[in-house]
C-alpha cells in the first residue's frame, strides 16, 4: 500500500486508508504485561514498556530476563522457567524487531496476576497491536464526498473535488483498520440517505 489509497467508494462518498506515520505507541492498561530487551555487548537491558508498575515483582522479572534472556540466547529457557514457576505464567509470546531505531526483543506473558486484574482466561498474552506499532501497520481513514462546483459564468462547466467530511486515526493492523473505515462510510451513507 502506498500512503493513500481508496478502498471503497459509494455514490458521492469514498473512504481513504491512509498509514499512520505519526501514531502513538499503544497502550491498553487490560494489555498483557510487554517487556523490551535490549542486547549490547554481552549485557540484556530489560524494562517494561506495558503496563509498568502494575503488578508485584517486576523488578525481579526485569532482573531476571537480563540475566537468562533474550530469547536468542540458550539461557532463554531458564526464564521462561522462572516465569511459569514464579508467576503462573502459561503463555510466553516473544517478537523480534531490528528495525532502524535499534534491535529489540519483545516478550509478553500472561502473568497470574495479570490474568486476575483483567479477567482474562490461560494463554490471552497478545502483543498484536505493540506489533503493528513496531512494524509502521498502522492507519487512519478519511472520508469525502464528492462536491460538484457551479458558476453562472459562461464557457465555465464547473469542478468536482473531494472534500473531507469525517476521518479517525490510530488503528493497529491493516485488516481492522479497513474494516473500521468501511463500517463508518457505511454509516455516513446511512445518515445521508436521511438528510437528502
Amino acid at each position: 500500500m502506498s500512503n493513500q489509497e481508496v478502498i471503497d467508494t459509494s455514490g458521492n462518498y469514498r473512504v481513504i486508508l491512509e498509514q499512520d506515520t505519526d501514531s502513538e505507541e499503544p497502550y491498553n492498561k487490560y494489555a498483557s504485561p510487554l517487556l523490551r530487551m535490549e542486547y549490547i555487548g554481552g549485557y540484556c537491558r530489560a524494562r517494561f514498556v506495558q503496563n509498568p508498575g502494575k503488578y508485584a515483582h517486576e523488578d525481579r522479572i526485569e532482573d531476571a530476563a537480563q540475566r537468562w534472556g533474550p530469547p536468542n540466547q540458550r539461557t532463554w529457557k531458564a526464564f521462561e522457567k522462572y516465569l511459569q514457576v514464579f508467576h503462573g505464567v502459561t503463555q510466553i509470546e516473544t517478537y523480534y524487531s531490528g528495525n532502524y531505531s535499534g534491535s529489540y526483543w519483545y516478550a509478553t506473558f500472561d502473568l497470574a496476576q495479570w490474568r486476575e486484574y483483567a479477567g482474562t482466561e490461560p494463554g490471552s498474552a497478545n502483543m498484536t497491536e505493540y506489533k503493528a506499532w513496531i512494524e509502521g501497520d498502522v492507519y487512519g481513514y478519511v472520508i469525502q464526498k464528492r462536491i460538484h462546483w457551479t458558476t453562472e459564468d459562461d464557457g465555465y462547466s464547473g469542478r468536482y473535488t473531494w472534500e473531507d467530511v469525517d476521518g479517525c486515526f490510530g488503528f493497529y493492523g491493516n485488516a481492522y483498520a479497513v474494516q473500521s473505515a468501511k463500517e463508518a462510510l457505511a454509516e455516513v451513507l446511512s445518515k445521508s440517505a436521511f438528510t437528502s
